[in-house]
């Protein structure tokens, strides 16, 4: 199956300057823009009437840095802030803790979105100095109400093992409740996790590779519930490849709602970028990003998945597509001005053009031209890049 797009729309850079590990959300029909600790302050601030922009740099809305108590400036990083039911908002962020010189994570509240944002208590919120303390703390609100932060352990800061790490919060996330569930664990790098939930399943967002430099990445993993269990994807979601070179290193991403804020290197620097995000089957698909749909994790009817075969992705291929009813049927998400055009030996219906909306699902199905003879592996459709 082979998919072409007329013309790829790839990300747009909103913020042309230092922006790293973003935080976004909207309210009031302004957009609000948090990012680590650069030349700007400890939490740089940006808003924009659209997410495409044009955006403004509104200063530091934590100018206070953070808390005396245990941290000290210099690396505040990945803040997140939440706007609370009762009109305040609460950030929570990542500091330098003066006494073991790992990283911790801290919360403070104010008034206004723009801040100024005042660090509350005297101690970091969550601090595990045995794991190599955190970093990257998320909030994020299920379905039902339940109040969370998704954090990472750095292990990666002591030589261990990394955990993405699920906390209930209280008091407007100012307090934990209860334990510490795992979600991921990595002996690499694994972070700044996003969570998200769909109809059908949970999608935990997270970053990988080195954040130095054009490996960085995003990829994703789905669970059924919050107790998993968890199932990386395949195949990350966004890489400096998948963007055709556009945007080095795609990471930190934050999603939010039809849209995805990312950063990548530019001269040094990491800037801002934003995306379209479309879901097929609660799976995420980034306009831009090229999306690879593999035959085998379709739907098949009097067919097999066989394995082990050679120069395959993921060593798999359909076969055995020999009988009158023999079909595999795949859902793919397409841009509004793609033009889908199918090829393989088989005989594949083509998808319908959307007629409204930028990112739009279509289903392409394939079947059966002939019966192979007896103890061949029939036809397969092949795996191509979108």
């Amino acid at each position: 199956m082979h998919a072409v797009a007329t013309a790829a729309v790839f990300p747009g850079e909103i913020i042309g300057e230092d922006f790293p590990d973003p935080d976004v959300f909207q309210q009031n029909g302004t957009w609000y823009a948090y990012s680590t600790n650069n030349g700007r302050g400890h939490v740089p601030v940006a808003t924009a009437a659209s997410a495409n922009g044009p955006w403004t740099i509104r200063g530091d809305a934590m100018p206070g840095g953070p808390s005396a108590g245990w941290a000290q400036p210099g690396r505040t990083w990945a803040p997140d802030v939440y706007p609370n039911p009762d009109g305040s908002y609460t950030l929570t962020y990542t500091a330098w803790h003066t006494s073991s010189g790992r990283q911790c994570i801290g919360v403070a509240t104010a008034t206004s979105p723009l801040g100024p944002f005042t660090p509350v208590g005297s101690q970091p919120l969550i601090c595990p100095l045995d794991l190599g303390g955190a970093i990257g703390a998320n909030t994020f609100v299920a379905n039902d109400g339940t109040r969370y932060l998704v954090w990472k352990n750095d292990g990666n800061a002591i030589g261990q093992p990394s955990t993405l790490w699920l906390t209930r919060t209280a008091n407007n996330g100012t307090t934990l409740v209860g334990g510490n569930s795992a979600l991921l664990t990595s002996s690499g790098v694994i972070e700044a996790p996003d969570l998200v939930q769909r109809g059908s399943q949970f999608v935990l967002f997270f970053s990988g590779g080195g954040y130095t430099d054009c490996n960085y990445l995003t990829s994703y993993a789905t669970a059924p519930s919050l107790s998993g269990p968890w199932t990386t994807a395949f195949r990350p979601l966004m890489t400096t490849q998948s963007f055709d070179n556009r945007i080095c290193g795609p990471g930190g991403a934050n999603f939010v709602g039809d849209k995805v804020f990312v950063h990548g290197w530019v001269n040094g620097s990491r800037h801002l970028y934003v995306a379209d995000v479309g879901w097929a089957n609660d799976y995420p698909v980034v306009r831009g990003s090229r999306v690879r749909y593999e035959a085998e994790r379709g739907t098949l009817n009097h067919c097999v998945v066989r394995s082990n075969a050679a120069g395959a992705s993921d060593g798999k291929v359909v076969a055995y597509i020999d009988y009158a009813d023999s079909w595999v049927e795949n859902t793919v998400f397409a841009q509004l001005q793609a033009v889908t055009r199918c090829m393989s030996d088989t005989r594949m219906a083509q998808a319908p053009r959307p007629a409204t909306g930028l990112l739009s699902t279509a289903t392409v199905k394939a079947a059966s031209l002939t019966r192979s003879p007896a103890g061949t592996t029939g036809s397969r459709v092949p795996s191509r890049s979108l």
